[in-house]
């Protein structure tokens, strides 16, 4: 005997809502743009002291301030940012669980390997996408039930993934120039403004990206209740 797929979800626990989990995900990427923002002004400004210090301007007492902002604004948003990541991972975790609450076989990333593939050095370059696109197309509430079309991925999936590895490159990049002499440090920081510039991008997409499997899911949740209403009732 044969078990459909909506079978299988009648009979799987309720799945949890990652939601709210993503509101609060959204709220701290929130504040770690805005700790960005105050961090690429101040960084603009170091960046003229240098520029001017490199033309032989007298201007180190200006750098020195420039450099004590550009290192308190960092701090605070690298302290978001983690913040962030784990948020994200426990709404990954979460999220993945629900794929099999709504009886979807065949899944290629389980929630712990969802998870551990942001860990995996070399194959964190393609996993994680993998799994944020298995995730994306598993948790469209349209798929099969209008003209038996299957799953799609949207493009929001690779150009969050595109503009996450460039934001990481260009921070890499940066963290590895050397800093001996004016000309060197003023290279690092015009890097550092890049990737922070890439990284908001990160930052927004991220939001938008987590918001909408989440809103996905809820959609999915709430057809899963109906059906198991339904049933109950006949």
């Amino acid at each position: 005997m044969t078990v459909s797929s909506d079978e299988m979800a009648d009979r799987s626990p309720t799945p949890r809502s990652v939601v709210g989990l993503a509101h609060w995900l959204s709220a701290a990427l929130v504040l770690c743009g805005l700790s960005v923002i105050i961090t690429i002004d101040n960084l603009a400004y170091e960046v003229n002291n240098l520029s001017a210090a490199a033309q032989g301007s007298p201007v180190a007492s200006e750098l020195h301030l420039a450099h004590e902002r550009v290192h308190d604004s960092s701090v605070l948003a690298i302290g978001f940012a983690v913040l962030a990541v784990v948020l994200l991972l426990v709404w990954q975790f979460l999220a993945q669980s629900n794929l099999r609450r709504f009886g979807e076989v065949g899944l290629r990333f389980p929630p712990a390997a969802a998870v551990l593939a942001w860990l995996l050095p070399g194959l964190d370059i393609v996993l994680p996408a993998l799994a944020i696109r298995e995730l994306w197309k598993r948790s469209d509430p349209d798929a099969g039930t209008l003209d038996g079309r299957a799953p799609r991925t949207s493009p929001l999936v690779a150009l969050w993934w595109i503009v996450l590895v460039a934001t990481a490159a260009v921070a890499a990049t940066a963290m590895r120039t050397p800093t001996d002499g004016i000309v060197a440090l003023l290279h690092r920081e015009r890097l550092l403004l890049a990737a922070c510039g890439l990284g908001l991008g990160t930052i927004v997409l991220t939001a938008i990206l987590t918001e909408r499997i989440s809103a996905r899911q809820s959609i999915r949740t709430n057809q899963a209740i109906s059906r198991s209403w339904a049933s109950w009732r006949s």
